[in-house]
């Protein structure tokens, strides 16, 4: 294993990038030259580097190069880059996971998966949305779905999708729809951050668990 991995090994862990230099045996300097390797070879984030300072701050321990690492990446905004990249992720599994299950079940077609296995509601949403798109070629008009569409969808389908999501997500529906809701709402917030408070540590630890179960998790 190289020092890049370590240290992003030891980041998994809750390191601070001077808890890694002690560890080491290296300067922060070195540490962090590392860690934005191993960021670029994508074996961690700079918000995990954030925050794993932010979780020490306030309490020993605390010194002053991790703080001004902490500083640094704050003025850089990571945690709203990486949080908006958790979603757009976590939406895009859905949007083809939702129609691939429909499709399975009811087949393919404007006849099949899409009036069988979509709300009438969110079918004339977005054929709207389509009709009034300026795009000179229109996408399909499933591309117009929301993340609160894809959600109505398992709603209104939730027998066919217990039997696929995994198994740790379909085992309580009003759980899950719960937190589906809290990440939309989150979203907006990420979308939208003239209009709200910007979205906190909880709630990108959070996105970053349903992520996690939903992404990286199969489905059945």
């Amino acid at each position: 294993m190289g020092r890049p991995e370590e240290a992003a090994e030891l980041v998994s862990q809750g390191y601070t990038p001077s808890e890694i230099a002690k560890e080491l045996g290296i300067s922060v300097k070195s540490v962090m030259q590392y860690l934005y390797r191993a960021i670029g070879m994508g074996y961690v984030r700079r918000s995990d580097v954030l925050f794993n300072i932010q979780k020490k701050q306030g309490g020993e321990g605390v010194v002053m190069d991790d703080l001004l690492i902490c500083e640094g990446l704050r003025q850089d905004r990571v945690e709203l880059g990486d949080l908006y990249e958790f979603l757009a992720d976590l939406e895009k599994t859905l949007h083809e996971r939702v129609r691939t299950v429909l499709v399975e079940e009811f087949g393919d077609g404007e006849s099949g998966w899409w009036r069988n296995g979509v709300p009438k509601r969110v079918r004339k949403q977005c054929a709207t949305l389509r009709e009034d798109s300026e795009e000179e070629s229109p996408s399909e008009v499933y591309c117009y779905t929301s993340f609160v569409n894809l959600v109505e969808i398992i709603d209104k389908n939730w027998k066919l999708f217990q039997k696929r999501l995994p198994a740790s997500r379909a085992s309580n529906k009003r759980h899950l729809m719960s937190s589906l809701y809290r990440v939309a709402e989150i979203r907006n917030r990420v979308m939208h951050p003239i209009r709200s408070d910007p979205p906190t540590e909880a709630d990108f630890e959070f996105v970053q668990q349903m992520h996690d179960k939903l992404v990286h998790v199969p489905w059945r």
